[in-house]
């Protein structure tokens, strides 16, 4: 059983929106069509400033532990100075919220090269461009690449007791 990639909620959140969609559809009418599905740097550079000109507001993790410290300290005298740190740590948890780790990036790379994929060539080019990055394909072509694994897997059994049972 191999699990797929659980999605964070900005990820979530990126695809309920159609961000990718929308992106690709605009830099396609900015840009001359391309022969081939290549997302460059470039491309996920102007997908960020995309993102920067849109109403798009990635959910903040923690969001609802500062509303919690919000309300506690509208109860207590120090209300003002501890208002002002937790307005500091939203301001603080937001632009961090708004950078791009390198797997996020990975993602937003995938979610471009689906949608400029299915924009150059449709249902069939936005299919073999899922291939690349479909972690249950990977394992399954591993899987039948190892010929002792695949009889095992064909049993029923792990290839440690296939190694057993040759013995």
């Amino acid at each position: 059983m191999v699990k797929p990639p659980k999605l964070i909620p900005l990820q979530v959140e990126m695809y309920r929106r159609d961000l990718f969609f929308t992106f690709v559809d605009k830099w396609l009418s900015l840009h001359a069509k391309p022969d081939t599905v290549l997302v460059t740097g470039e491309m996920l550079a102007n997908f960020k400033t995309f993102i920067d000109t849109i109403d798009f507001e990635p959910p903040l993790p923690g969001k609802d532990q500062l509303d919690a410290l919000r309300k506690i300290t509208q109860e207590d005298s120090l209300n003002l100075p501890i208002t002002a740190l937790l307005d500091s740590l939203e301001a603080q948890l937001r632009r961090i919220n708004r950078e791009f780790t390198p797997e996020m990036k990975e993602f937003i790379r995938q979610g471009i090269d689906m949608e400029l994929a299915s924009a150059l060539g449709g249902r069939e080019w936005r299919i073999h461009a899922s291939f690349d990055d479909d972690v249950q394909l990977a394992e399954a072509l591993t899987i039948l690449k190892d010929k002792p694994r695949y009889e095992a897997q064909l049993r029923g059994t792990s290839r440690a007791d296939a190694s057993k049972d040759k013995q």
